[in-house]
């Protein structure tokens, strides 16, 4: 299965490797391109971010990941879904994965949040996705756990390959240990942040 792997946390994110790792471990095929910069709170924005007429696109080699190329894209995450949903990275992609998101996704910030812009741009296309984030501020000194994220995301991503076509998950993980997380417990937008 080809998945498109994105964020809006930019191409350097270690949340956005753990994930691309995860799904290669998963027999999924990765297809990766993210902004080149933090682009957090865009929402489904689909303004190229240098130059309203084009969108500069840069192919990568991620450390660790071999020959696959992975694409620093000059524009935010629903963009991006956009350009892959119409061939610009290859044959489309059955499943959008966003994240690994630094920070909550939770309340009033879903609807702002770029990683979950990119999942609902896909619905939109017909594609199921997760957006996935880690509850842990950037600023605090805290080690981001990035392995409980994908731990949690594991079967979801497997669960989503056979959902109902257009079906959106946002998985918002705890920055804990994974035998310190109960499981999973579902929520409706919380009425504050």
């Amino acid at each position: 299965m080809r998945v498109l792997i994105t964020n809006d946390d930019g191409i350097d994110s270690p949340g956005l490797h753990a994930l691309v790792e995860r799904s290669s471990e998963l027999g999924l095929s990765p297809v990766v391109a993210a902004p080149p910069v933090n682009l957090s709170g865009v929402s489904a924005s689909l303004v190229p971010l240098d130059d309203p007429n084009r969108i500069q696109i840069e192919e990568r080699h991620l450390p660790g990941f071999g020959d696959e190329l992975a694409y620093i894209v000059g524009a935010p995450p629903a963009l991006i879904v956009m350009l892959a949903m119409i061939g610009g990275f290859g044959e489309p992609p059955d499943l959008i994965l966003a994240g690994v998101n630094i920070g909550p996704n939770t309340g009033r910030s879903t609807l702002i949040s770029g990683t979950i812009g990119a999942v609902m741009t896909g619905a939109r296309f017909g594609r199921s996705g997760l957006a996935t984030s880690l509850d842990v501020r950037p600023s605090a000194e805290t080690t981001p756990v990035w392995s409980t994220a994908t731990d949690l995301a594991t079967p979801l991503i497997c669960w989503l390959a056979t959902a109902p076509r257009s079906t959106r998950l946002n998985l918002h993980v705890p920055n804990l240990p994974r035998d310190a997380v109960r499981g999973f417990r579902p929520a409706d937008l919380a009425p504050v942040g």
